[in-house]
C-alpha cells in the first residue's frame, strides 16, 4: 500500500492514501487531455490538468507530501 500523488497545472496536489499496487497498475492517464481516471471503490473517479503521477510507497509524515 502506498500513496498516489496527482500534481495538477495549478500546483494544486491531490494525495490518495493506501492506494494498492493493483489500483496502481490501472490507472489511466491521458497525456493529451491531461485527465487521469481510476477505480476506487469499485467507482470510476477522473481527474483534470494532471501533469504528473507518483506513487510512493512509504512516505515521511515528519515531513508531509
Amino acid at each position: 500500500m502506498g500513496t498516489l500523488m496527482l500534481f495538477q497545472h495549478d500546483q494544486e496536489v491531490t494525495a490518495i492514501e493506501n492506494v494498492s499496487e493493483e489500483i496502481l497498475q490501472h490507472v489511466k492517464q491521458d497525456s493529451d487531455t491531461k485527465k487521469v481516471i481510476l477505480t476506487l471503490d469499485d467507482k470510476e473517479v477522473e481527474y483534470e490538468n494532471v501533469t504528473h503521477v507518483k506513487y510512493e510507497e512509504d512516505v515521511n509524515w515528519d515531513f508531509g507530501y
